[in-house]
């Protein structure tokens, strides 16, 4: 979740800020193989008296030739009150597909998701469809395009080096009370892996590029990090 307290709270004043409110959290989850190249995940979150989270995730997986093989992930998710409904009633829908096709070291993948006119509430457990550096699939009546392409260079002798470049646009109406600014991002990534004595460490750099619709109120903004982890 994204938001932490000093203090202990319950779960529904910690979604409504409402320190009168009280409600407690179950979650639970399945994940079924019916078959070797088939799995499909299903999770429930259930807020006491303020929403549920349904998420479900199909992924089948096969072998296009010896060395080549293609993944079709298809998601839905879906929020809704519950209870008294203490943050509001509402029903969120959301909606999409990821295809990848991976083979030589590369790995293409597409994605499409699209919400429905209530925005995702989160972070409720459960995987945005398009996913990048900043922006995520997530605002009301939105519509996300993205493409992705990871490479590894260790099929080219340079062991524990990869990289990836990740596009997405992300639509919304232009006008009315669900009117945000359409967003474009590119997001650049390279990392590398060492071994022998500083086997463990890793060093990875992030830039974003995000260019958002300045006639609907939107500012343009890079966003730069860098990842030094180390695992004992």
């Amino acid at each position: 979740m994204d938001w932490e307290k000093d203090y202990w709270e319950s779960i529904a004043r910690g979604i409504t800020d409402n320190s009168d409110d009280e409600g407690d959290a179950l979650a639970g989850g399945m994940v079924w193989e019916p078959l070797k190249e088939l799995n499909i995940n299903l999770w429930y979150y259930h807020f006491q008296e303020v929403m549920s989270n349904l998420s479900l995730k199909i992924i089948y997986d096969m072998k296009l030739c010896e060395d080549i093989s293609l993944s079709i992930d298809t998601r839905y998710a879906g929020q809704y009150d519950t209870g008294d409904a203490l943050d509001g009633k509402f029903k969120a829908e959301q909606i999409g597909a990821v295809v990848a096709v991976k083979g030589h070291g590369a790995e293409l993948t597409g994605m499409y998701g699209v919400n429905n006119d209530n925005a995702i509430r989160s972070p409720f457990g459960n995987d945005k469809v398009v996913d990048l550096q900043v922006q995520k699939l997530g605002r009301a009546e939105e519509r996300a395009y993205a493409l992705k392409l990871d490479y590894d260079f260790g099929v080219l002798g340079i062991s524990g080096l990869s990289s990836y470049i990740f596009y997405g646009r992300f639509n919304t109406p232009d006008s009315g009370e669900k009117a945000s600014p359409d967003t474009d991002e590119i997001d650049f990534n390279l990392q590398y892996a060492f071994d022998g004595p500083l086997k463990g460490l890793s060093v990875r750099l992030r830039h974003a590029i995000i260019d958002r619709d300045e006639d609907c109120g939107g500012k343009d903004e890079g966003d730069s990090r860098v990842y030094l982890v180390y695992k004992f």
